[in-house]
């Protein structure tokens, strides 16, 4: 039996289908956090979603989540282009922070995020989550032993194409990951925002697998 006084008391933005399929079904295997409420605009999403997953807070309007004293903590899981307003808020209103990939749909409001996040007593972080894939992480390792390195002498050795070794090689060691598969069809099917999702998508993995962002910061930075 847990003990619900010691539990993170998480409030969850917007209940489309990350949240409802990904994000709440996750949060059950989570024993320190308990989501104790939940808000978006379409009345009847937030009853099924509430009702499946019993959540007895509800809320038709964000900011009235946000004004709850019960809720400790934030999970924005809006359409990208409200991630700015909606995380800001949340700041402002003294949360703990957890906002879907991308950040924002522009540098001035990613900008805008970062200052106010650091001037925060709040921990923020932005969800990531192939960080924490194992096959990710060991690629990572793979990369930074040089194996990619002794894999590419190999090909020339054996007379590979020269052009065609910058497509090869990252298939060779990721292949497609089941988030760029889902993003790239909605950019086919013509989703909105797809091509942005995609496009920060595949940027932050080859940041992420090339440690170039060792240097990043946003809120405070709890060491792995």
């Amino acid at each position: 039996m847990r003990d619900r006084s010691k539990l993170i008391k998480l409030g969850l933005i917007g209940c489309g289908r990350a949240a409802e399929t990904l994000h709440l079904p996750a949060l059950r295997w989570v024993p320190e956090i308990e989501v104790v409420a939940v808000a978006d605009i379409d009345l009847n999403r937030l009853q099924r979603v509430a009702e499946r997953f019993h959540i007895k807070r509800r809320y038709s309007n964000f900011t009235a989540l946000l004004d709850d004293p019960v809720v400790e903590a934030i999970a924005v899981c809006v359409p990208p282009e409200l991630h700015g307003e909606v995380a800001l808020a949340a700041l402002d209103a003294g949360k703990h922070l957890f906002i879907e990939k991308p950040l924002a749909l522009s540098l001035e409001q990613c900008d805008q995020l970062i200052q106010r996040a650091t001037c925060s007593s709040s921990i923020t972080m932005v969800g990531f989550n192939l960080r924490w894939h194992r096959l990710v992480r060991q690629a990572r390792t793979i990369i930074q032993q040089g194996v990619l390195w002794r894999i590419l002498q190999e090909l020339y050795q054996r007379g590979w194409p020269h052009h065609l070794l910058p497509r090869v090689l990252p298939t060779l060691i990721l292949g497609l990951t089941v988030d760029a598969m889902g993003q790239m069809i909605g950019y086919i099917k013509g989703a909105g925002n797809a091509r942005q999702k995609l496009v920060h998508f595949e940027f932050h993995r080859e940041r992420y697998l090339s440690r170039r962002d060792r240097e990043e910061k946003v809120s405070k930075i709890e060491q792995q």
